[in-house]
C-alpha cells in the first residue's frame, strides 16, 4: 500500500455534496410561513428554502 492510500480514511467525497452550513434567524410568524409551505408541498425546510432562493436567483438573472 502506498503512503497516500494509507492516509485516506472515512467516507469518499461525493460530487455536489453539501458541505456548507448556513443558519438563519426568523420571527415566529416567518417560521409559521415556512412550516406552512413545507407541509403543503410535503418538503423539508432545507429544500423549501433552497427552492425559494433558486426562484429569486433565476428572476434576478433574467433581468440582467
Amino acid at each position: 500500500m502506498s503512503e497516500t492510500d494509507k492516509k485516506r480514511r472515512g467516507r469518499p467525497e461525493k460530487d455536489g455534496a453539501r458541505r456548507n452550513r448556513v443558519q438563519i434567524k426568523m420571527s415566529d410568524e416567518e417560521l409559521k410561513m415556512v412550516q406552512y409551505v413545507c407541509e403543503n408541498e410535503e418538503n423539508n425546510m432545507t429544500n423549501t428554502i433552497l427552492d425559494a432562493i433558486r426562484i429569486k436567483y433565476n428572476l434576478l438573472k433574467s433581468r440582467n
